[in-house]
């Protein structure tokens, strides 16, 4: 108890002291600039973190150091004293970001989870320090091909830059922490959990990479681990064959950079928690949306980032974590929920108005042309005989039309930003799956 008070005091006193000599170097005449400053403090930080399993015995003194950390973070932004001294260390940089608060919060999650195991606690943690780090200033400082983001662009240069020091991160603890592992099977481990968190790192806005890196670091790491070596070399196969055709295709694509990196993430988890079969019905949408008809009103250009792809695949995503984690069998709502999916698609483009209610023109052309193409590729991949096809085809058809409607109600879309007109999209997909796997059990448990 003593000693993990002790530890915990000389933690904050070295955060302050790292704070004061960082806003010290800042107010020099020949300061850095803003985004090394808060790298900085960001590595700082994490390496004193990282020291969490050897520092403390206990859980609680980890996350009374977050706590106190968080609200000191809080305190920087909102006292204006604060504000204009040591908050200039995290908060010079122009564009706005959360990143700083979400940071402890990350922290204290994996250091739950981990129960204080080093190899699942440091491990994210040195991702989140360096990697994330590593990815901000090389793009800042090398950034030559950029991708379209969220909030701007990104460079395939910080991307890389994260792959490398991620890799060298992980293959360097697993070593330290475990040296009995295999080399082979550590640099597995570590490129698919560098190349899965990238995508991450690069699709995050307003600095959720730092809190969604951690926890999904900690999450692939424990799994990974578990997996033999050829499961390993499958995984980051199947990964990296994903993102080459997305790319490969991309100029038939409205996506963006981060629509296709998104796109790539969700392609990959779909075959990776469920098999091949399940990979077809997302994959689908990827490949018929740039084909179904267009109203010449609506651009043929890269305006979707991850938003879309989160609307159209979240609630298809869903469907399959419940099959997997209930055992149920999902087959049928899951290939209706994509179907929605993509109507809705062929309803965007065909629908040039929404401020105005669906045609009913334009809700038959769509459902005809991405109902029966789903529900047939479902069938087939399923075996499914006459009778079973015929009940997913109309599964399908109750599911999309839900969807299309609810997604163009005319006094939701007039006056709603692009971001939340994919909101109510997102919403209205989810209803349709609802409607699927409501219908679909009513139908099983019918006599």
């Amino acid at each position: 108890m003593i000693r993990d008070c002790v530890s915990l005091l000389c933690a904050l006193t070295l955060i302050a002291m790292t704070f004061g000599v960082l806003r010290f170097w800042q107010k020099r005449r020949s300061s850095p600039s803003a985004e090394v400053v808060r790298k900085a403090a960001h590595m700082s930080s994490g390496v004193i973190a990282a020291a969490f399993p050897w520092l403390f015995h206990s859980v609680w003194p980890g996350l009374a150091l977050c706590v106190i950390a968080l609200f000191a973070m809080i305190a920087m932004r909102l006292i204006p004293v604060l504000r204009g001294s040591l908050g200039r260390v995290t908060g010079s940089v122009e564009r706005q970001t959360l990143g700083e608060l979400y940071f402890p919060i990350a922290v204290a999650c994996v250091w739950v989870l981990s129960e204080q195991d080093p190899v699942l606690f440091v491990v994210p943690v040195l991702l989140l320090t360096f990697a994330d780090a590593a990815a901000a200033i090389v793009g800042v400082a090398f950034g030559q091909h950029k991708f379209r983001t969220t909030e701007g662009h990104k460079s395939v240069e910080g991307s890389l830059a994260f792959v490398a020091v991620s890799t060298a991160c992980t293959i360097v603890a697993l070593s330290a922490l475990q040296p009995g592992m295999d080399l082979v099977k550590s640099t597995l481990v570590a490129l698919l959990l560098s190349c899965v968190l990238m995508i991450f790192e690069a699709i995050a806005w307003r600095g959720l990479d730092n809190l969604l890196l951690p926890v999904m670091a900690f999450v692939l790491l424990r799994l990974y681990l578990t997996l033999e070596v050829s499961h390993l070399a499958v995984r980051l196969a199947v990964l990296a064959l994903i993102v080459t055709l997305l790319i490969v295709i991309r100029k038939r694509r409205t996506l963006t950079g981060e629509g296709v990196l998104a796109a790539a993430l969700f392609l990959y988890f779909a075959w990776a928690i469920g098999d091949w079969p399940w990979l077809v019905p997302p994959a689908l949408v990827v490949l018929l949306a740039p084909w179904l008809p267009r109203h010449p009103s609506v651009p043929n250009v890269s305006i979707h980032g991850v938003f879309p792809v989160v609307a159209l695949s979240a609630a298809g995503m869903i469907v399959l974590v419940s099959h997997v984690q209930m055992g149920a069998g999902l087959w049928s709502p899951y290939v209706a929920t994509f179907a929605a999916s993509l109507s809705v698609v062929a309803c965007i483009q065909l629908h040039a108005r929404v401020d105005q209610p669906l045609t009913l023109r334009v809700l038959l052309i769509s459902l005809a042309l991405c109902v029966v193409p789903m529900a047939a590729a479902g069938a087939i991949i399923a075996g499914m005989s006459a009778v079973h096809a015929l009940y997913l085809f109309f599964l399908a058809l109750a599911s999309a039309t839900a969807a299309c409607v609810g997604a163009f109600i005319p006094s939701l879309n007039r006056r709603a930003s692009d971001s939340r007109l994919w909101l109510l999209r997102g919403a209205a997909v989810s209803v349709g799956a609802a409607c699927a796997v409501g219908l679909d059990i009513i139908m099983t448990k019918a006599p």
